[in-house]
């Protein structure tokens, strides 16, 4: 994040080891190279940059530099030697099942604006509303962007699925830290699916990629292999998950299809991309990728697996999320602190500001409740945009949600602590978040309008996970049966 080249080595260092302890290793891997680069004697700055590190490679290499630094660094002799012994165990592991990339596990039915009325530390800009709902209802689409690295690509062959589902206790529904006799609230499923909530979870060793329903139980395993899978969502029509895995040693695109039809390999690079979000029509998919050597915004065809740089600024863009209609908003440094912007794909016009001020804003998530022809919603719901705030006013990132326009931000999290990537219920009255609300990477849901405000929506909160290793949330849709 180029921006923080006005911030000292100290400061950075600071938000790096924030953004990692709060479960977001990519900003906090960004915050921590420029650390390195302004302090390159820094043990701890490298030590951090080494936990940040995905891929084994760069891991060791950062722990080498601590001992490079301090040569009696126990702690990171100890790490080095992990990263040795798990490298060993990956080479087996491939070595003993070479022909299969993924084991999908199929059984039975198949995981900030920063303001509040009190007035915090980011600022809505209503001029946003006109963007999203232009007055043309037939626009004419001049967008024709130029293509870049757009290799050929053969997807991965198909395999056959098992049918093992994963057994798992249901977990604890006591609210947390709300009082114990909150009742768990009644999820409906809407016919003609089910409701799952699509997940992220370390609990076995590496992450892979789970579903669960809505009250935690009836987990079902999706990927098993030795690589880490994260990032998945769900096409619109419920029948793939888009995923991002780290399979070659370089972070990829995959498409996973839920009928068994296996899984494709949608980008191949040397570089990261991630976050995938899925356009409308489910033909393409908008994601981060440091292709360019910058941070932006890509879509890539999945037909013709041609792939389009959307943004270009010097500083980066990333956590793209598509809304209902043809803009994506996604977060960006270009103004200084991570506010949030939206561009219109299609006619290539500069993006527009939705937010502003000193606060961090991440993870955007659109209300399903949203239309793309007006803000006012459906299900007697209006319209909203959920996404995660940090500011010197919140104790921790929070959940905010807010209309288009700026209109009604409410704070729907409270207590001390990381609260992020917000996805919402397919009825709009609910979202899903992770939190280290009790010392863990765990996934909680909680209402988001109560009769006595935010307050009132404290009691709803629920807890679904609570196993060891980290629970990352990623979606949260009406799949069929």
């Amino acid at each position: 994040m180029d921006h923080d080249l006005s911030l000292s080595a100290k400061e950075l260092l600071k938000r790096g080891i924030a953004a990692v302890k709060a479960g977001d290793s990519r900003y906090g891997r960004a915050l921590l190279r420029r650390a390195v680069r302004l302090s390159p004697d820094s043990a701890r700055a490298w030590w951090w940059l080494a936990v940040a590190e995905k891929q084994p490679a760069r891991r060791r290499a950062c722990l080498e530099r601590v001992l490079a630094i301090n040569p009696r660094n126990v702690r990171a002799l100890r790490a080095l030697g992990k990263v040795a012994a798990a490298e060993k165990k990956k080479a087996a592991k491939r070595r003993a099942n070479p022909a299969r990339l993924f084991g999908l596990v199929m059984g039975g039915t198949i995981v900030a604006l920063l303001c509040s009325a009190a007035g915090l530390a980011a600022v809505a800009r209503p001029e946003a509303l006109a963007f999203l709902f232009p007055p043309s209802a037939t626009p004419t689409f001049t967008y024709t962007p130029t293509p870049t690295h757009t290799p050929t690509f053969t997807p991965t062959p198909t395999f056959t699925a098992t049918s093992t589902a994963t057994a798992t206790s249901t977990p604890t529904a006591t609210p947390t830290p709300t009082p114990t006799d909150t009742p768990t609230p009644t999820f409906t499923p809407t016919p003609p699916g089910v409701e799952r909530i699509l997940y992220t979870s370390e609990r076995d060793g590496d992450y892979e990629i789970y579903m669960m329903n809505p009250d935690g139980v009836d987990r079902v395993r999706l990927t098993d292999n030795a690589a880490d899978e994260f990032n998945p969502k769900f096409s619109p029509d419920g029948r793939r998950i888009a995923f991002i895995s780290d399979l070659d040693g370089d972070n990829e695109l995959f498409v996973l299809r839920l009928d068994g039809g296996g899984v494709a390999q949608i980008t191949e690079n040397e570089v990261e991309d991630h976050t995938p979000a899925w356009s409308p029509d489910g033909l393409s998919l908008a994601f981060y990728s440091e292709r360019d050597g910058n941070g932006d915004i890509y879509i890539v065809s999945l037909e013709t697996r041609e792939v389009q740089r959307l943004t270009t600024h010097d500083l980066a863009d990333y956590y793209p999320a598509w809304w209902p209609g043809r803009q994506i908003v996604f977060a960006s440094n270009r103004a200084g602190p991570d506010d949030l912007y939206v561009i219109d794909p299609l006619n290539g016009d500069a993006p527009v500001q939705l937010t502003e001020g000193s606060a961090v804003d991440w993870y955007p998530a659109w209300s399903p409740t949203c239309r793309p022809d007006s803000p006012w919603g459906t299900h007697g719901l209006p319209c909203r945009l959920a996404w995660s705030s940090l500011s010197s006013d919140t104790e921790g990132f929070q959940i905010f949600i807010m209309e288009p326009g700026g209109f009604n931000i409410t704070q729907v999290t409270q207590a001390r602590g990381f609260h992020g990537s917000p996805v919402w219920s397919p009825d709009g009255s609910r979202v899903a978040f992770t939190s280290d609300l009790n010392e863990s990477i765990d996934i909680y849901t909680i209402r988001v309008d109560c009769p006595g405000g935010p307050a009132d929506c404290e009691s709803t909160l629920v807890r679904l996970t609570d196993r060891t290793g980290a629970d990352v949330v990623s979606d949260w849709q009406i799949i069929p049966e």
